[in-house]
């Protein structure tokens, strides 16, 4: 029986009406409440009408693009917002929601809801999401996808290009539009439709180079993405089954980008990428569940094709090498995929839970394969080689059982087999096998522990010479590896008291005992305590200590098989806060809250060799914020509100400091500076409810 027989095979069984009645177990996550409605409850009998609005002053201290990043937030000055929402229903079940949240700021939000219950149901929204990254990077390019220098550049050398260099912000923005349609048509049919469309401008960095000499350009960015969905679902208990088609594509609006050789006075031919292609993915996918008594099984099965065919650049924007033509136009990209998992999950006993799970992963890329010539800095010509389109089948299978041994201690086993095959990579094949046990305990006066820990193992195919990589390298996410790690969580409520405390901590060590040479060892660590205490109702404090860490080693060579060289990584990041609240204690219409949080983080980057050291200053990144929100109860439908928010941020980052455009003789760069600041914003509003 072939593959997707048997995946049918499998999925239809789920289909077929068993012999027993089903055990129905919510699952409380998924569950919609929008369409829920109470018979009995006086208040749903009738016209529901609720909603508010809310106007708002916020004036920002100080002009910073990193403050603002995600908000919009980066000018000073004072400007307006406001929230507002709607929500009407009656007893016939017709109703109707608008919300709209910060409409004054560039990370503004709308949603439209209306419908009638157990008929149709339209929902259609907006988001605009701002990323500001920095607005101090230099270039003395201008243009959009054709990048020139400044008419004086012949009389300047790079080494003095500060001088001719112009500001320029790195910042996207990104507007996502959804509509959604659901109509059931009958009580055991649900259909629905739904579009959705982003779009993405702006501006980021990015290098290219000519021949060991390395410019930064700024990028223009204009994405734009779309999708369409269709769906039925079928439901007869106590089975349910569905049916999906997606059309997804993406479309940019800039094919590459030419820029002038910033190293050449007298105006060398130019350099050009390609940007990211337009390509398109058609999927299809079939679902299904049933249950029989103590057990459930469930299947989802998806088909998908992916394909791009964009026109090919030229290899250079050098006519003097005399390279042959390109042997196609286009790629004629390919690819099928499938995936499927099925799960079953059964009670056994009152205390025995058995769950099994089995999924599979496929792509079949049937792209042609081309002999390419590269060219390394539009000046050498390689030989060739063919483009390297790979397919890959992975499947994992994976069991779980859980034992609840008395009122007070349950624990779980449970183990995963990982197998993946891949064409034409360096590894062939990877097969993994892990195991992890799983303990719950509540002891006296409100004691609670769980611990658990993993460990798995993972072996590797010889490696093969289907590239020009050092055969002594492996990567990471195919490398023969072993994996050990632990988790445990301590929680304890004072008897006679409001009084909780907690406690937590990590490991997880990997090692890839077969890599020569790249990454050898990697290692996470955390900890973390919290505390909180309520001496009223009204009156709530918490606060929180956590730590992360991580480290790693990679091993290099100058000259195979004997290694050079380590290179050595360690990150570390420490947070704490806490939160201190109190509604109505200062005054009956008053309620306070108040929030701090402060995060450190560091990264030491050393090479060893075997006679010295080499190390990297250390990076620096060092935030504290602070919160303060006050909410006044006016009258009995109004309330005015204050928050102040207070942000301190500190970097050092050694990639940036002092590097200017040109601080490098055969590099332009955008002479950044790492962020550092101090900024503050003040936001008063006036909220009424209805």
């Amino acid at each position: 029986m072939t593959k997707t027989c048997a995946a049918l095979a499998v999925l239809a069984a789920t289909t077929v009406s068993p012999l027993h009645g089903a055990v129905v177990e919510p699952n409380y996550d998924n569950v919609d409440t929008s369409r829920w409605r109470c018979r009995l409850c006086p208040f749903d009998l009738s016209t529901v009408r609720q909603g508010h609005w809310r106007v708002e002053a916020l004036a920002v201290d100080d002009a910073h693009t990193r403050f603002g990043r995600d908000n919009g937030l980066d000018r000073a000055g004072v400007r307006g917002n406001g929230d507002a929402s709607l929500a009407y229903g009656n007893a016939e079940g017709r109703h109707l929601a608008i919300d709209a949240v910060d409409l004054g700021l560039d990370s503004r939000q709308a949603r439209f809801r209306t419908g009638y219950n157990g008929r149709y149901d339209v929902l259609v929204q907006w988001r605009e999401v701002p990323r500001i990254v920095a607005a101090d990077g230099r270039t003395p390019y201008s243009g959009d996808t054709m990048l020139e220098l400044p008419e004086t550049w012949g009389d300047r050398e790079p080494q003095n290009a500060t001088a001719a260099s112009a500001q320029f912000p790195y910042a996207t923005h990104r507007r996502q539009a959804r509509a959604r349609l659901s109509f059931e048509p009958a009580p055991a049919v649900r259909l629905r439709a739904s579009y959705a469309r982003e779009t993405k401008t702006g501006t980021t960095e990015t290098f290219a180079d000519r021949f060991y000499q390395a410019t930064g350009l700024p990028k223009p960015i204009d994405h734009a993405s779309e999708e369409i969905r269709g769906q039925a679902v079928f439901t007869s208990q106590p089975w349910v089954v569905g049916a999906e088609l997606r059309r997804s594509r993406f479309r940019n609006a800039n094919a590459a980008l030419v820029w002038e050789n910033a190293f050449s006075p007298r105006g060398d031919p130019t350099g050009r990428i390609a940007l990211a292609p337009d390509n398109d993915a058609d999927t299809a996918t079939l679902t299904s569940r049933t249950g029989f008594g103590r057990t459930r099984l469930s299947a989802r099965l998806t088909w998908g094709r992916h394909r791009q065919d964009d026109a090919f650049l030229p290899y250079t924007t050098n006519g003097g090498l005399g390279l042959e033509a390109l042997p196609a136009p286009s790629l004629g990209g390919h690819a099928r995929t499938f995936a499927g998992a099925v799960s079953l999950a059964s009670r056994l006993t009152r205390r025995l839970r058995l769950s099994l799970t089995h999924r599979q992963h496929e792509r079949d890329n049937r792209s042609p394969v081309l002999m390419l010539s590269p060219v390394l800095g539009d000046l050498i010509v390689t030989p060739p080689r063919p483009s390297r389109s790979y397919g890959l089948r992975r499947q994992t299978t994976e069991a779980r059982l859980r034992h609840r041994i008395g009122p007070r201690l349950s624990v779980a086993l449970g183990g995963r087999s990982t197998e993946a095959e891949r064409t034409r990579l360096e590894i062939a094949r990877n097969r993994e096998n892990g195991a992890w046990v799983d303990l719950l305990a509540h002891g006296p006066g409100g004691l609670a522990l769980s611990l658990k820990a993993s460990q798995a193992s993972r072996d590797a195919s010889p490696f093969r010479t289907v590239s020009r990589n050092n055969p002594l390298t492996r990567r990471y996410y195919q490398a023969a590896r072993d994996q050990r790690a632990w988790r445990a969580r301590v929680d304890y409520r004072v008897p006679a008291s409001q009084v909780a405390l907690g406690a937590e901590a990590e490991v997880r060590a990997t090692d890839y005992p077969s890599s020569e040479l790249g990454l050898t060892r990697e290692r996470d660590d955390g900890w973390g305590v919290d505390v909180s205490y309520a001496p009223a109702a009204d009156i709530y404090l918490s606060a929180f200590l956590e730590s992360r860490a991580s480290d790693a080693t990679t091993a290099g060579s100058q000259s195979h098989p004997p290694i050079d060289w380590y290179y050595d990584t360690f990150d570390r990041t420490r947070a704490t806060g806490f939160v201190a609240r109190a509604n109505g204690v200062l005054h009956p219409g008053l309620d306070v809250e108040l929030t701090y949080s402060q995060v450190d983080g560091r990264g030491r980057y050393a090479t060893a060799f075997a006679d010295a050291v080499q190390a990297f200053p250390e990076l620096v990144s060092d935030h504290r914020s602070l919160k303060v929100e006050a909410t006044y109860r006016w009258r009995r439908q109004t309330q005015v509100a204050v928050r102040w928010y207070w942000e301190d941020y500190a970097s050092a980052d050694w990639a940036f400091r002092g590097v200017t455009p040109d601080a490098i003789r055969n590099v332009l760069t955008f002479g950044r500076r790492p962020p550092t600041y101090t900024n503050a914003f003040l936001g008063v509003s006036l909220e009424r409810r209805m």
